[in-house]
């Protein structure tokens, strides 16, 4: 198979330090056409939301997590160290 360039347009776009490879990452979706992608951690969600417009502009049927460890971090902290 041979590697092809998109063009996207996106819909959602933050400047972040993964703002220079959106694009990449877009194009490596609809490249591999991957049946599930993790992402461990998304600080502004640039590189995830580049994810979905891959899989949305590409039609494809996959499942799709973000495990944000600064979300679960603060959740369980405040479970467990919160007063009755």
């Amino acid at each position: 198979m041979k590697w092809k360039y998109h063009t996207p347009v996106f819909e959602f776009r933050h400047a972040s330090a993964w703002s220079g490879h959106v694009n990449f990452a877009y194009d490596f979706v609809r490249f591999m056409k991957p049946k599930t992608i993790v992402e461990l951690g998304t600080n502004y969600g640039t590189s995830f939301y580049s994810f979905c417009q891959g899989i949305k502009d590409g039609n494809l049927q996959l499942f799709q997590d973000v495990l944000q460890h600064k979300l679960l971090l603060q959740q369980y902290k405040m479970k467990h160290t919160s007063q009755p």
